[in-house]
């Protein structure tokens, strides 16, 4: 019994070593493809693939990258996305990899109107990927990274606002389904 309480302990940490941050755009329904466009626009600048670096870090690489950017408000954005897609069901592998963006990054979810996308409409997304494990920081916090710009300028609309299910809510689940493989 003691053995099983030890990996159900440490399964959100060995799920926690997947820091995925991706978000295509191919992937998000057309009705958040406004509120979306700059997440996935971060996401794609921050990908890094470093010679001799291990995927676990190239992965956390592209998550700092994302999580502690301040070329715009990604928390509250990503946030706005998450809650589109979950209104516009989404498919649940896309809808996954929102989620997965919200936990990795640690973002609170919130609930979308379409009036949101004028928080957008201005956006200027600018972002340099990290691209060496050294520069790793032991927290997601702080930090902001400017180099390559791109800009997304675009609305949309939809009818009903609904609040996005919590992002921890996939986590524990992962964490439940990893602790149960263990068994």
């Amino acid at each position: 019994m003691f053995p099983l309480r030890v990996l159900c302990a440490i399964a959100p940490l060995l799920l926690a070593v997947r820091a995925d941050v991706d978000l295509d755009l191919d992937d998000v329904p057309n009705a958040c493809q406004s509120i979306c466009r700059p997440v996935s626009q971060l996401a794609r600048v921050c990908e890094t693939d470093a010679k001799g670096t291990s995927d676990r870090d190239n992965d956390l690489l592209e998550a700092q990258c994302v999580c502690t950017n301040k070329s715009f408000d990604v928390a509250k954005v990503a946030a706005l996305c998450a809650a589109c897609m979950h209104q516009n069901n989404a498919s649940r592998d896309d809808l996954g990899d929102i989620d997965g963006l919200l936990a990795t990054c640690s973002f609170s979810s919130t609930t979308y109107a379409p009036t949101a996308t004028g928080l957008v409409s201005s956006i200027s997304v600018s972002a340099t990927p990290v691209t060496d494990s050294n520069q790793l920081t032991t927290t997601m916090a702080g930090g902001t990274s400017a180099g390559a710009v791109q800009t997304s300028k675009s609305t949309t609309s939809s009818r009903n606002a609904a609040p996005t299910r919590g992002a921890g809510v996939l986590y524990v689940a992962g964490a439940v389904v990893a602790g149960g493989l263990m068994l």
